[in-house]
């Protein structure tokens, strides 16, 4: 795709964009299921990445995806999240979340930009979604707003949407470092991530 170490070249793009390279990666994984003979299938991705991830949640055989430092925020500095689906349940509780937000709102440009985020996480009550961020939250993009927003919307879920929706702290990273950390750092991140991975078939 032209992104980390790949070989390909990036001639344009927007980091709220991922419609090419999630087109790729959904090629790749075609082609993984064909060969390997199997269908469901669950994804992990970092930072960018994470957009990739969360597009390819609408696949049906998408089980769930674990997303490593996922950037919350567009471009324009909005917050992609007001649009993200997490808060559909109407009445007191959409109101209470506009009050929260300071009824956030973005044109519709920058919501096609996070469109990938917006409908995957509209899909939690089949997929399982997890957040991750390493201890230094404002490299992971993890801002107090962008928590403290988080906090609120899922706050406002229903029981089953919520058991499907995690955010956890790790004590390492930054994870939009993964590839210069510490061998060890790499392998304790690991641990966290394969667990969360075959969390999303066991259900």
């Amino acid at each position: 795709t032209g992104v980390g170490d790949s070989p390909g070249e990036v001639t344009s793009g927007s980091p709220a964009s991922c419609n090419a390279a999630a087109t790729q990666a959904a090629a790749v994984v075609e082609l993984s299921q064909r060969a390997l003979g199997v269908e469901d299938f669950a994804v992990v991705g970092t930072c960018y990445g994470s957009r990739v991830a969360l597009a390819l949640l609408e696949s049906p055989q998408c089980l769930g995806a674990v997303c490593l430092a996922p950037p919350l925020l567009d471009p324009s500095g909005k917050l992609s999240v007001e649009e993200s689906g997490l808060h559909e349940r109407p009445g007191k509780h959409k109101a209470i979340i506009d009050r929260v937000l300071g009824r956030v709102r973005t044109s519709p440009r920058s919501a096609r930009r996070s469109g990938a985020v917006s409908a995957a996480l509209q899909q939690l009550d089949r997929k399982s979604i997890t957040f991750l961020y390493g201890a230094d939250a404002e490299a992971d993009h993890l801002g107090r707003r962008v928590r403290a927003t988080i906090d609120k919307i899922v706050d406002s879920l229903d029981d089953e949407r919520r058991s499907r929706f995690e955010l956890q702290i790790l004590e390492t990273g930054p994870l939009t470092t993964f590839d210069g950390l510490a061998v060890a750092e790499q392998a304790d991140i690991v641990t966290s991530v394969v667990p969360r991975v075959l969390g999303c078939f066991r259900r």
